[in-house]
């Protein structure tokens, strides 16, 4: 049986081993800049180690700022590939929470709240392991029943902002978000096309039992984003009963080479895009709980209300049956 072990390290001592786990899982396979992956704070931040049968296999930090009285920032939590999925994050986020405290404590600070800027498309993982969503404070819909997440770029992937109680938990905060749980009507305006992309893939990492998109332009960025395919060949490949549904309104010329009609090809029929125009809105449906429609610069999305999912999938299953084959996705066998 392989035996798992996190434990405290530093940088000085370690500094080889933990740049080339995160070089591999950031630079190399997700594309960060080598110069916004390394900077100051190495030196001094508390690291981790995760390690089976005494091989490296992922690592994290947490940096402590005086100014933010009880709360210290995990970052850089990396796990190679190939032991993705079988318990190891779990482990490493244990650990650290277990651990993080004291350690904070010996180097005379308090802390009650650890927060972490989180890979929109990782989101689920995190709330599984009991962390949650911080809401947004500003830059929200002034009639918005209820504030959006605090949501950033970071290195061009959509990051949410997300913490883990040491004290107090309250259970009502973990229930932001949560499909099948948040009963809130979300409403927003974004100027840089940063909540759709990362409502979408928050929506579509939490697994919904089937998905369906409607999509007025399928040239949009946010269907061209690395980490929006990626979280779509997630959810795929994560079961075989999964399956997708989408409909666009117009074809061009070259469509092939779309990343959703390259994903529906390596996918084969679980991934299903047809042709109609008798939609007028882009949505997302996450059924039986969640939704997602937007416009250029506005939206609005719901995790919880299972009477509004069921007739918008009804409402689609409608236009479906009455849309047509893809004439260029005939070329890729679609």
């Amino acid at each position: 049986m392989s035996h798992i072990r996190i434990e405290p390290v530093f940088w000085a001592d370690h500094q080889g081993t933990l740049r080339e786990l995160r070089e591999r899982v950031f630079i190399q396979e997700q594309g960060v800049p080598a110069e916004l992956e390394w900077d100051c704070h190495d030196e001094t931040a508390l690291h981790w180690l995760i390690t089976q049968d005494e091989k490296p296999i992922g690592c994290a930090r947490i940096v402590i700022d005086p100014r933010q009285i009880g709360v210290a920032k995990l970052g850089r939590v990396a796990i190679l590939p190939g032991f993705r999925r079988q318990g190891a994050g779990s482990h490493l986020l244990q650990g650290l929470v277990d651990q993080a405290p004291e350690r904070i404590f010996r180097h005379g600070y308090h802390c009650q709240q650890l927060q972490a800027d989180v890979q929109c498309s990782a989101a689920s993982f995190y709330l599984t392991n009991g962390w949650h969503f911080l809401p947004q404070e500003t830059h929200h819909a002034p009639n918005a029943k209820a504030p959006i997440p605090k949501l950033h770029w970071d290195a061009d992937i959509p990051h949410v902002l997300m913490a883990f109680e040491l004290k107090n938990r309250d259970t009502r905060q973990q229930q932001w978000l949560r499909l099948g749980f948040d009963k809130a009507r979300y409403r927003w305006h974004s100027k840089d096309g940063i909540s759709d992309i990362a409502l979408i893939q928050l929506l579509i990492c939490q697994n919904p039992a089937y998905m369906s998109l409607t999509i007025t332009d399928i040239q949009q960025p946010i269907w061209q984003h690395k980490t929006t395919i990626q979280v779509l060949s997630d959810y795929l490949r994560g079961s075989p009963r999964r399956e997708v549904q989408i409909l666009i309104q117009k074809e061009y010329r070259g469509i092939q080479e779309h990343p959703l009609l390259q994903l529906s090809q390596r996918i084969s029929s679980r991934l299903n895009i047809r042709r109609s125009e008798e939609f007028s809105t882009s949505q997302l449906l996450a059924w039986p709980y969640g939704y997602l429609n937007w416009t250029t610069h506005s939206g609005e999305a719901c995790f919880n209300n299972r009477r509004e999912c069921e007739q918008r999938k009804r409402n689609f299953e409608l236009i479906r049956d009455n849309s047509s084959a893809l004439h260029e996705g005939r070329r890729i066998h679609l």
